[in-house]
């Protein structure tokens, strides 16, 4: 059963959930969590970066059929022997402008592969 629209948040929203910012990470990919809801066509964009450039990017299409449901997702971004400082972002494109829209930025450390 839906929960009803007086308990929904209205709007576009995107968390990153982990890793948190300032976390030290490592390995061959990054395990990235977060929520979104109300991302026009269901697709949102996560980007790990640093001072260079784009080390990996992913879209994925988000499991919402109502949109305005707050879901969970998760996706994995291939560190590309990278290591050093570097941010994950979350974004979705603006069908009125054509333009990515940024919901949440945060930095991590990438280290050696881990454990």
């Amino acid at each position: 059963m839906a929960t009803s629209l007086d308990y929904r948040e209205a709007g576009i929203s995107g968390l990153i959930l982990f890793p948190t910012e300032g976390l030290a990470v490592g390995g061959d990919s990054i395990q990235i969590e977060g929520t979104a809801s109300g991302i026009p066509d269901n697709r949102l964009s996560i980007s790990l970066r640093h001072d260079e450039g784009l080390i990996d990017k992913q879209v994925i299409i988000l499991d919402n059929p109502y949109r305005i449901d707050a879901r969970t997702w998760s996706a994995d971004l291939l560190t590309n022997n990278y290591q050093g400082v570097a941010t994950i972002d979350i974004a979705y494109i603006d069908p009125q402008t054509n333009s990515e829209q940024i919901l949440d930025t945060i930095s991590i450390v990438i280290g050696s592969a881990a454990g």
